[in-house]
């Protein structure tokens, strides 16, 4: 431990994005009550605070997810999977369905100059879950809309984006 606070082995050795990801959804009240609890319990054994007691609180204070919903996340997850795949932007790591949340890990060299193609390629993946869901089940979830980070949310600000700010519209197109 470097740090003088018992916590701060738990803030310096991790990538905090695992966490944030089994945490969306929470408020920042749940997750400071979380991590009290957890530093409170590594306390009464007389021990460090470590990553797996905010993991095990976090995912503690989780509903289990139905067979149901599971199987609506995994064709939702694959779906990004696969068109990523067909138009060959990037390469999947990882799909993982973590409590209430899906989401896969990509590596992806980001092009310094995006092409407009590069940036419809990427709003077909960020829709791809999305079609998964209405070619599987015939309608779609509010899960990938509704709020602000949602597949559709960053899909509509790409394409506002591509539109407002980058002149990708036919009207700003060179005539051929």
């Amino acid at each position: 431990m470097t740090g003088s606070r018992p916590d701060e082995y738990v803030r310096s050795s991790h990538d905090l994005r695992p966490l944030a990801l089994k945490a969306q959804g929470m408020t920042g009240a749940d997750i400071e009550r979380i991590v009290r609890q957890a530093r409170q319990q590594a306390r009464r054994e007389k021990r460090r605070l470590t990553w797996k007691d905010i993991e095990k609180g976090i995912s503690g204070n989780r509903r289990p997810i139905l067979p149901e919903e599971r199987w609506r996340m995994a064709v939702h997850e694959a779906g990004h999977a696969v068109i990523r795949h067909i138009l060959q932007v990037g390469h999947p790591l990882t799909l993982s369905i973590e409590e209430q949340v899906g989401f896969g890990f990509v590596t992806e060299r980001r092009k310094l100059i995006p092409l407009e193609n590069d940036c419809e390629d990427n709003l077909a993946v960020m829709l791809g879950g999305r079609a998964a869901e209405e070619l599987v089940f015939g309608h779609v979830s509010v899960g990938s809309g509704m709020r602000s980070g949602s597949d559709l949310a960053n899909a509509t600000d790409l394409a506002l984006g591509m539109e407002t700010t980058c002149g990708l519209l036919p009207v700003f197109r060179t005539p051929s």
